[in-house]
């Protein structure tokens, strides 16, 4: 996704074995590292609050030796796209 990802709102897979998703927006993204800064909702106990950088893909697991298809899933599912600053 790259820096077209700067300003979408998305919910993050976190991987502690749960399913649960954050949700947030992409502020930064950094190509040196593959990594973007997402700066999450207060919605409570998903999340420290503030922003983190995070990397879209997920990490290796056991699940994905049996099932190598998961390996290209992503961490990260689009909700909305930046708002417009057109007036």
């Amino acid at each position: 996704f790259g820096e077209d990802a700067i300003g979408w709102r998305l919910a993050v897979l976190i991987e502690d074995g749960t399913e649960r998703r954050a949700t947030g927006r992409v502020v930064d993204y950094s190509a040196v590292s593959d990594a973007y800064l997402i700066a999450y909702d207060c919605d409570g106990a998903a999340r420290p609050l503030g922003e983190v950088w995070e990397h879209e893909r997920r990490k290796r697991t056991a699940a994905m030796r049996q099932n190598p298809s998961l390996a290209g899933k992503s961490r990260f599912f689009f909700l909305a796209p930046p708002t417009s600053s057109w007036p």
